[in-house]
């Protein structure tokens, strides 16, 4: 809306100071002229769009420093930086609508021509780009006409995950190589125990073992991370105050805890309502702040705040994420890693309540 008021009021500027002169520019070029400026003017009087959320309405800010100054066009949206040091030219605002109309002109054309139900993928599935350009997920390989040479497939059901040994070789041309096998990989990917990605599902295993839960082997895009021996279902959520990058300071805590929809593994495909799926949050801290003796092998330097996911429904329904403070004013149960499978069962009991 404010993008549409700023349109108008461009417009009935650029009306007004074209009315004032418009004796002389008619008496200097003409009829054909005074259109041909009227239709620029309207053009260039149109604001600038923002490249993060697509919206109108931009602002610029200069900041200055010692050793210079550098002038920023933010977005009154998002707060996003559009365009450093110079002013989008006219040439850029045509390219963004062109591309938005292009956009909607292939939404329009895929719906015209679906006749059934689309095929819904699981979130691996979606081709990623990496920084060449290029996707690092490759089609059906070509046979010499050009054409797709593997026949499609009507259904492919979930695939059986069991445990490995870790001894399983890789093979290339029936032999295995050597040094190659499931625990070097294990090793290679993830030894970093303090990084982000691999704390996380670290906590998750610490959880699980502590609840002795069902899950085998870890599933990905499963609605809840773990589900106890009586069928508790449990979200767990990691944080650390030091990270295996550089830091000028410790990590502000705070953990992810927005509703999401379910994927089903069964027939790929979404819930239509997001909720917070789990029984149960577990949200592991790992609470040590020395990074010469710091060691997520070592349980005493995690703290568990175990809650019911109702507490965190009728207490912040809508919310993404809390930070610690929040998340103690919900008033968890803090746990060992001893002490954690009573106090989930308890939380479990006081959501059914």
């Amino acid at each position: 809306m404010r993008g549409l008021n700023h349109l108008v009021g461009s417009f009935v500027i650029a009306l007004l100071a074209l009315a004032v002169t418009l004796g002389a520019i008619v008496g200097a070029v003409g009829e054909s002229g005074t259109l041909i400026i009227l239709v620029i003017g309207l053009i260039c009087a149109v604001p600038r769009r923002c490249s993060n959320c697509r919206r109108f309405h931009a602002w610029t800010a200069t900041y200055r420093w010692e050793g210079g100054e550098r002038t920023l066009h933010m977005c009154r949206h998002c707060n996003g930086i559009i365009r450093r040091g110079h002013s989008p030219t006219l040439l850029e605002d045509l390219s963004d609508w062109r591309d938005s109309l292009r956009g909607w002109r292939d939404r329009v054309a895929v719906l015209a021509s679906t006749t059934a139900e689309p095929v819904r993928r699981p979130p691996d599935a979606i081709a990623r780009r990496p920084e060449n350009g290029s996707t690092d997920r490759q089609g059906p390989p070509k046979n010499q006409a050009g054409t797709s040479s593997i026949e499609p497939v009507t259904e492919l059901g979930p695939i059986k995950k069991a445990p490995r040994s870790g001894q399983e070789p890789f093979r290339a041309s029936g032999e295995s190589i050597d040094g190659a096998d499931v625990l070097d990989f294990w090793r290679w990917s993830f030894s970093d125990l303090v990084s982000n990605a691999t704390r996380g599902v670290l906590a998750e295993y610490l959880v699980g073992k502590a609840l002795s839960c069902r899950e085998q082997v870890r599933v990905q895009w499963a609605p809840y991370d773990l589900t106890t021996p009586n069928g508790i279902t449990i979200e767990v959520k990691s944080a650390a105050y030091i990270q295996s990058w550089q830091q000028d300071r410790f990590s502000q805590i705070g953990f992810d805890v927005r509703p999401t929809t379910a994927w089903s593994e069964k027939d790929a495909s979404y819930d239509t309502d997001p909720k917070r799926q789990a029984d149960v949050y577990v949200f592991a801290l790992l609470t040590h702040q020395d990074q010469k003796t710091l060691d997520p092998l070592n349980l005493d330097q995690w703290t568990f705040y175990v809650l019911p996911t109702a507490a965190l429904n009728e207490s912040v329904p809508g919310q993404k994420r809390l930070s610690l403070t929040t998340l103690i004013d919900q008033q968890p149960e803090e746990a060992t890693y001893s002490s954690l499978a009573p106090a989930v069962q308890r939380a479990a009991g006081h959501g059914k309540q």
